[in-house]
Order: C-alpha cells, then structure tokens, then sequence
C-alpha cells in the first residue's frame, strides 16, 4: 500500500530504464486524469485508437455546467464523413481506474458511431494544456517511436526525487520529446 492507494502485486516499485511502463501503471496516474485535462476547455488535440475506427476524435470541449449530466457535457469533433457523427454533444462522466488515487479520473465512455455503441476509453496521458490520448478497450497497441518517447518522457517526469537515472535528462530534451511526440500523434491524425 503507498498512502491511501493499494498498489498491485505485479506492479514494481522500481522500473529499469530501459523498460517502458505499462500505460496502466499506477505510477503513471497523474498523468491520466481526465477530468481535470478537460477542465481547460477546448483540447488541441486528441488521440484515440480503437480497431476498425469509424472515425478519430479530434477535439473535445468541455461543458460543466450544463445540467446533461450531473458533471455536464462534452462536446467531441471528430474527422467523420458523416455530419451525424462530425459533431457530437456527449453526456461527460469519468471514474477512477483500479488501483489509483480517487482524486483522479481516467476513464469515461465516449460514442464511436456505428450501433449506438459507447466505449470505456481510458487516458493514458495528458498534459492538462494541449494534448490527451484515449485507449479503448480494443485498441491495437501502435508500436512506434512517438509512443516509445511519450514512456520515456513520462517516466523522466514521474520519476522520485531520490531517484536518479544513469543519464540526468535536462528539461530542453524533455521538452524535444514532448514536441516530437506531438508532431507524431498531428500525423497520425492526419492520415
């Protein structure tokens, strides 16, 4: 147990360098809190992947206040075809992932078009200004450089204080891995 969270057996305390870790560490959670990441307003951009995607979401904005829902509601752009599913006004409401903090939020179901079906999408990071990716649940795992840079730029970023990485990582190679993650994810959605 590390404060008021329970942490898995399978989780380690320690992670080697060279290994990426999984997009549902615990250790990660501050950097997957939906609500808060919305609480900006309107997204520059979004990632999401899910297999056999009708559409990509492009953009959410968030709607508090509007009585929808008891937590309002958002309003998703995506890159459809179809004007039934380009712009969409979403009922919001998010859940804390197993084995986090309560504080924070991960999950929520978002609409993907087709048979009236919604999706628990999960955040697997977000940097609470300018960018937010989604996993659902059957998403098809990319493996690329853009996302092997955004483990390496999160576990740099999360890493204790006591803890030092054979190689100090300055903040302007932060921020490049940052700039290149997004430069990936702009591409992806591009296509």
């Amino acid at each position: 147990k590390a404060g008021s969270v329970w942490i898995p057996v399978e989780t380690p305390l320690l992670n080697s360098t060279k290994t990426p870790l999984n997009e549902k560490d615990v250790k990660l959670q501050r950097y997957q809190d939906f609500k808060r990441g919305i609480l900006y307003g309107s997204l520059v951009l979004v990632y999401s992947s899910l297999k056999n995607d009708p559409f990509r979401l492009c953009k959410l904005t968030y709607k508090p206040n509007s009585g929808i829902t008891p937590e309002g509601h958002i309003e998703v752009l995506t890159s459809s075809n179809d004007t039934d599913y380009r712009d969409m006004i979403q009922g919001f409401s998010a859940e804390t992932a197993y084995y986090h903090n309560i504080t924070y939020r991960a999950i929520t179901w978002l609409y993907r078009g087709g048979t009236a079906e919604y999706y628990e999408s999960r955040v697997i990071f977000t940097d609470y200004k300018h960018c937010i990716i989604l996993r659902t649940e059957q998403y098809s795992n990319p493996s690329s450089p853009g996302t092997a840079r955004l483990h390496a730029l999160v576990q740099v970023e999360s890493a204790p204080s006591w803890w030092t990485p054979a190689a100090r990582v300055s903040r302007e190679e932060v921020m490049e891995t940052q700039r290149a993650i997004y430069s990936y994810l702009w591409t992806e959605l591009g296509e």
